[in-house]
């Protein structure tokens, strides 16, 4: 890639949305975050029985993954317990699915709320992250698409010392060739040590600060949406809740006779550590069921969806 691309204003793809990470200490998406039990052990596993029973507020407060089990007519809650079984209820603090949220807000415009009808005729009030969440699950833990990464990950703590993570020339590049020319987004993790802390970048912005023969001095600013805590409707385009942050980055490009980048170092101690894309792939197996109820989320004005039934079901309010 030529230098002449540092010189751009800036540029955008598709705003992310902003999510939890679901962390693995509350149990990933198997938590219950908008109940007063936040262990999802707290409490047994409804029945079918008990949840038809349950009003509407009621099954609200259900996990996202007890609510597609039940969506799936799956009363043995196989996507439940298998979240229960990779859940670390000690881990680290930064352990979740920020690696699934970050690639499912880049791929996926941002989910409404939505009622679906179970099989059984059971009405299931699904909030904006509780689909987000599923989508999150499956980019980062079922659907096992390609990825491509650039950078390592640093294993170590910061004060042990430098790791050979995102060279500064190679971040670049990435960054006008995906969101320059392709207006794709992509993940980064921004914390150069052992942490992971997986963010969408979705728009940036680069000046020259100084050049000389074979040598570019450049401060970037990258945009991506902050983590933010589970919440029933959407965060774009509420100005009040959706928080964008900002990344300020200084770095030297290496450039060789003709121009090119060749290389580059960082000229700031917090860089990125690595980046990252994913393909998207279809809903297959059990999340085949995820395809109509996130097509219906992110639909206007469609309140149910009649998993069961071919004959259409009018529309109502929701809260």
């Amino acid at each position: 890639m030529h230098c002449r691309a540092v010189k751009r204003k800036p540029l955008q793809a598709r705003k992310a949305w902003s999510d939890s990470f679901w962390p693995s200490y509350y149990g990933g998406i198997s938590w219950r975050w908008q109940s007063v039990l936040v262990h999802p052990l707290d409490a047994p596993l409804p029945s079918a029985q008990a949840v038809a029973r349950m009003s509407m507020g009621e099954r609200a407060e259900l996990s996202p993954a007890e609510k597609f089990d039940i969506l799936r007519g799956d009363f043995a809650y196989t996507l439940t317990t298998a979240v229960w079984r990779e859940s670390d209820f000690s881990a680290v603090s930064w352990a979740g699915l920020c690696h699934g949220w970050a690639q499912a807000a880049l791929a996926y415009p941002e989910p409404q709320p939505v009622v679906a009808r179970s099989p059984a005729g059971v009405d299931i009030p699904f909030a904006s992250s509780d689909v987000k969440g599923l989508l999150a699950y499956w980019m980062g833990e079922a659907s096992q698409s390609r990825t491509r990464f650039v950078g390592r990950r640093c294993d170590v703590a910061a004060e042990s010392g430098p790791c050979e993570d995102l060279d500064a020339g190679a971040f670049h590049v990435v960054l006008a060739n995906l969101l320059g020319q392709a207006k794709k987004g992509y993940v980064v993790d921004f914390d150069p040590a052992r942490a992971i802390w997986n963010y969408p970048v979705h728009a940036y912005s680069s000046r020259v600060l100084s050049s000389s023969p074979g040598r570019v001095e450049v401060e970037t600013v990258v945009s991506h949406p902050s983590l933010a805590r589970p919440r029933p409707n959407a965060y774009v385009g509420d100005p009040g809740l959706y928080a964008e942050n900002t990344q300020r980055l200084r770095y030297v490009l290496d450039i060789d006779g003709q121009g090119n980048i060749t290389g580059g170092s960082w000229l700031v101690p917090h860089h990125p550590d690595f980046l990252w894309t994913q393909e998207v792939s279809s809903f297959r197996g059990a999340f085949s069921a995820l395809e109509p109820l996130y097509r219906a989320a992110v639909q206007e004005n469609k309140v149910y969806v009649p998993f069961a039934e071919k004959s259409s079901v009018g529309s109502q309010g929701q809260e």
